[in-house]
């Protein structure tokens, strides 16, 4: 019985991961810290990240002006932690 309970609270807790959609967004970075980075999107939008726990591994810099993409899953709300941070290369580099 408890392995069946246990089984089911698996695949409950696996269906609701799976249903986070990820999302990604580019824009021009505004303000960073330790922690926190806040980019204004390319449709205008001031979006603020979490980026204790992001994926850095494709991110060459992070400077005030750089152009960026911030992943993220799920519906985007102010201070969401971003899953990956990627450096977007000007096209006259």
């Amino acid at each position: 019985m408890r392995k069946l309970v246990f089984i089911t609270v698996c695949m409950l807790l696996a269906g609701c991961t799976a249903s986070r959609k990820n999302e990604v967004v580019k824009g021009e970075v505004l303000d960073a810290t330790m922690n926190t980075l806040i980019i204004v999107s390319e449709e205008g939008d001031t979006l603020s990240f979490v980026t204790m726990n992001a994926d850095r591994e494709n991110l060459h810099a992070l400077l005030i002006g750089d152009t960026i993409e911030v992943h993220y899953a799920g519906k985007y709300s102010p201070d969401m932690e971003a899953s990956a941070l990627v450096s977007v290369q000007d096209e006259a580099e």
